[in-house]
């Protein structure tokens, strides 16, 4: 897998305070509770507010998330 860039994963990480592309998230998922209340303009500054360290942290446990639902 390539690495992405850091502004590439903000923007995936945007979706992913949207939905959950398997429409279930796991009871760790470090966004779940966020998609689920936070307004779309409380997700956008959510979002800024992160570093880009915690966004590549939830960026990683979104891929293994994903791998383990597809395996």
């Amino acid at each position: 897998m390539s690495i992405m860039n850091h502004e590439s994963e903000r923007h995936l990480l945007f979706g992913l305070l949207i939905e959950c592309p398997y429409r279930s998230c796991s009871k760790d998922c470090p966004v779940g509770d966020a998609r689920g209340s936070l307004s779309l303009k409380e997700k956008t500054e959510y979002l800024a507010a992160l570093s880009d360290a915690e966004v590549s942290r939830i960026m990683a446990h979104h891929r293994k998330c994903l791998a383990e639902l597809e395996a």
